[in-house]
């Protein structure tokens, strides 16, 4: 079962597409956090959600928040996936190895296909969850507006 509202956020550290290691709690004294949970990278509706989060960054950073993209790629992969959706301004996380390890905290990983549902939580800088969403089946879209709206309120 996916985290939610009023839930601590587990800490985490993973490597990012540029190759330097992320922790979660060193992030959140920097401002709020926002963790996009996606199946792959390079598919068609990752593909697009990154593509569209990418081009309205700035909206998501009004009160400093960050965006995180999360996945089961590798971190190689996720720098080239970032580059092909001009999504600069999104740090992209590699949950690979162990595979899954972070999703299954948060409640995200899908054990039959080894990928995360595709989800969004936004953390405030105590490290509590002030929005959660989790979808279903990976297909399924978050509302971003309100994941972003969440966001610039903290």
């Amino acid at each position: 079962m996916a985290l939610t509202v009023g839930d601590k956020a587990p800490d985490f550290t993973l490597k990012s597409n540029a190759q330097e290691e992320v922790t979660l709690s060193q992030e959140l004294t920097k401002g709020p956090v926002v963790l996009a949970f996606f199946p792959l990278a390079f598919s068609g509706v990752c593909t697009k959600q990154f593509t569209d989060m990418g081009r309205d960054v700035d909206a998501w950073s009004e009160n400093g928040a960050r965006v995180f993209g999360v996945s089961v790629d590798h971190a190689y992969s996720l720098d080239a996936f970032a580059k092909s959706v001009g999504a600069e301004g999104i740090t992209f996380l590699s949950d690979f190895q162990p595979r899954g390890e972070v999703a299954k905290k948060y409640g995200v990983f899908l054990d039959g296909p080894g990928i995360t549902t595709r989800a969004m939580f936004v953390i405030d800088q105590g490290g509590k969850i002030t929005h959660a969403e989790a979808m279903d089946a990976p297909p399924d879209m978050p509302d971003v507006e309100a994941a972003r709206a969440a966001a610039c309120a903290l």
